[in-house]
């Protein structure tokens, strides 16, 4: 299925979506938004970037909504029957302590921790990019739209980013997917200092709030993408914290600890921030 999804003349499964690919993965996603982002700074104007919370995404897969996108893109016949039987008929229930709830169909949902639930779940959202005027990154279920401000153009701007969040909240309620408005936010990259009142940014009847920085794919972004909030904060915070016990712990165990809770976060994504300046560098040094 999934040769027949990306070898399809069209490529059925949207470029925007790095979730659950060969030779994709987080870091390429995240080089291509930062690059996006510098490109636009680059030509003298800010960026707006909106990151959108979906609640439970592989738990509320629809799966009638499932298997009509299914027929759409060509899967028919027994492969067809087999799909629809392994959602059929479905059931779980909760224990705690011993104790067993009652029995609940499953109506929704892809069985995670299959591997044809990735697949199935890629498919599902694979429409959510259609008509999308604004940048759209996805990676499995963590959404992001990006828009360049036109400082003569604001409020055309903006109508473009409200107008692509209309389309996704009408999407979200035709499939039955919710977009937490209250957990989602957005970011203004900018290089001014002063900058102008934007308008609100809503979706559905909710304001989506402005935050300075957000963790997007394992990487911290913020407003004056000078990194310092990923490089240095979070991963000094650990190193104050090991040199605390320092005295009571073995060298060998505080080297186990950095491997595997300070080095991470200087390695990850590393080629992201590839270009920050000597002031920077110097500070991961230190670390």
């Amino acid at each position: 299925m999934y040769q027949f999804c990306i070898e399809n003349t069209s490529n059925l499964l949207t470029e925007r979506n790095s979730g659950f690919k060969e030779l994709d993965s987080t870091v390429n996603q995240l080089v291509h938004i930062v690059h996006s982002i510098y490109q636009g700074l680059d030509s003298h104007k800010n960026v707006c970037s909106v990151f959108l919370d979906i609640s439970k995404a592989f738990d509320k897969v629809y799966h009638r909504g499932l298997l009509f996108k299914l027929k759409q893109i060509g899967i028919s016949g027994n492969l067809f029957n087999l799909l629809e039987s392994y959602f059929t008929d479905r059931y779980h229930h909760v224990v705690i302590n011993g104790v067993c709830s009652e029995w609940k169909a499953v109506q929704s949902g892809v069985p995670q921790g299959s591997i044809l639930g990735p697949l199935l779940f890629l498919i599902f959202i694979n429409d959510i990019v259609d008509d999308i005027k604004s940048k759209i990154y996805i990676f499995a279920d963590d959404t992001s739209l990006m828009q360049y401000i036109d400082l003569h153009k604001i409020d055309s701007s903006f109508a473009t980013i409200n107008e692509d969040l209309h389309r996704l909240h009408e999407w979200s309620v035709q499939w039955r997917v919710d977009f937490n408005a209250l957990k989602s936010s957005y970011i203004i990259f900018t290089k001014s200092l002063n900058r102008p009142l934007y308008p609100p940014i809503m979706m559905g009847n909710s304001q989506i709030n402005e935050v300075d920085h957000h963790k997007h794919l394992g990487v911290i972004l913020d407003s004056k993408l000078d990194w310092k909030n990923h490089i240095v904060k979070k991963a000094s915070k650990r190193v104050q914290s090991m040199r605390r016990i320092s005295r009571i712990v073995l060298r060998k165990s505080l080297v186990n600890l950095y491997a595997s809770l300070v080095h991470p976060i200087l390695e990850y994504a590393c080629v992201a921030f590839d270009n920050i300046d000597k002031t920077k560098a110097k500070m991961i040094e230190d670390v």
